[in-house]
């Protein structure tokens, strides 16, 4: 199986799911480790507060692939 990667400076609709899959899972987890440790379920405001580390963490990664080629190296031109 191959992955089909973006080209250098291109951003596509997988990348867009899977920066998506990244932010959720921040905010989850971000939101369930106090939980843990206290030993309750999250409130709805404990997860709402943790929404800036997911946005983050989607930001982050659309950026990451945005100036990595198809090679997955980062900021370096596809070979022609």
């Amino acid at each position: 199986m191959t992955i089909d990667m973006s080209k250098l400076y291109q951003i596509k609709i997988p990348d867009l799911l899977k920066g998506a899959l990244v932010a959720a899972g921040t905010v989850i987890f971000a939101s369930l480790a106090p939980s843990i440790q206290s030993g309750v379920l999250p409130t709805m405001h404990e997860i709402t507060t943790t929404f800036p580390y997911g946005l983050a963490a989607f930001g982050s990664y659309i950026v990451k692939n945005f100036f990595t080629n198809s090679d997955g190296k980062f900021a370096v031109k596809d070979p022609i």
